[in-house]
């Protein structure tokens, strides 16, 4: 199967479009995907003379995606802003985010008081869950199983992987055999390191993500190789070392480098997402729904995996 390329041609028809805008999705290159899908439609409409419901449905649907691509950016510059402390550049750009918000919530016929009044709320929201207190370093030993979970999730959220190891474990260790000890203990191997890793590590890796959603490439690359030597034993930097293979075509290097994350941890659940956009990409589809059920049974009713699945399905058939 040929890689898309960089650039969107013009003139193909909308089932060409969005067989191109999947493979945008499987690579990660989510704002190419958004615009294949759109001129998709858009010659869907010009095919039929009309946009039938179907179509018009499925606009609504791409909308809400970038929509909520907006709102997430926005979020995300909000608390960077927080963070930098008024950062110039982290301030102009959840601007942008919030000013296309606004324009795109006036297009879907929201009154401007009501939009203002949005914009209002989630500025307060987000700046209220910002500064909240992060649980403390040492990891109390009195909560409940349940308790021992949610604590070892937010952990997780906070790039804190050794605290949510211990976290989850007293859950697992309270509730052995109940739902919120099984629930702890497959997010503990789908979701955490397999061995224990330098909270140095983890903030290392944590801003080789952040250079890499921001678009810096090589400067994220240096990241995750530097972790790799250092740390060859953490799967982490590999996963995301071969994600931005994926993204750049580099499907070769991709592979073998996920292959390489998922023998030090056969549980690393994004090992197996994304190894299988890789094979389904070279249209090893059989491979790549391998992939998907290894991931159901680390994690099961995962919406990422269901939601991929969905895609390769698609376009295997299309």
């Amino acid at each position: 199967m040929s890689l898309p390329p960089d650039k969107l041609p013009p003139g193909l028809s909308a089932r060409e479009y969005r067989r191109l805008g999947i493979k945008y999705l499987l690579m990660g290159k989510n704002d190419h995907a958004t615009e294949a899908f759109t001129l998709g439609y858009e010659e869907a409409g010009n095919q039929d003379g009309e946009k039938s419901a179907d179509q018009e449905a499925k606009q609504g649907y791409q909308q809400g995606m970038r929509f909520g691509a907006n709102l997430t950016n926005a979020v995300m510059k909000l608390l960077q802003q927080q963070t930098a402390g008024g950062d110039d550049g982290a301030e102009k750009d959840s601007q942008q985010y919030l000013n296309d918000i606004r324009e795109q919530l006036g297009q879907l016929g929201v009154p401007e008081e009501k939009v203002s009044k949005f914009i209002e709320e989630l500025v307060e929201v987000v700046t209220v869950a910002g500064s909240e207190e992060p649980p403390p370093r040492v990891v109390p030993t009195d909560l409940t199983p349940r308790e021992f979970y949610e604590l070892g999730v937010h952990y997780k959220e906070l790039g804190w992987t050794e605290q949510a190891r211990d976290a989850l474990t007293y859950a697992m260790e309270g509730d052995p055999d109940g739902d919120w000890g099984v629930k702890a203990k497959r997010f503990l191997q789908a979701r955490l390191p397999r061995f224990p890793v330098p909270l140095m590590a983890e903030q290392r890796n944590i801003s080789g993500y952040n250079l890499m959603m921001s678009g810096d490439t090589a400067g994220a690359k240096d990241v995750f190789e530097g972790l790799i030597s250092e740390y060859p034993d953490f799967e982490w930097p590999y996963g995301n070392l071969g994600f931005l293979y994926l993204g750049d075509g580099s499907m070769a290097k991709a592979r073998k480098i996920l292959e390489k994350a998922l023998s030090l941890n056969p549980n690393y659940l994004n090992g197996w997402l994304h190894l299988a956009r890789v094979l389904a990409l070279n249209e090893d589809f059989r491979g790549a729904f391998d992939c998907l059920q290894k991931a159901a049974d680390i994690l099961p009713d995962n919406a990422d995996a269901e939601k991929l699945g969905e895609f390769i399905k698609e376009l295997e058939t299309g």
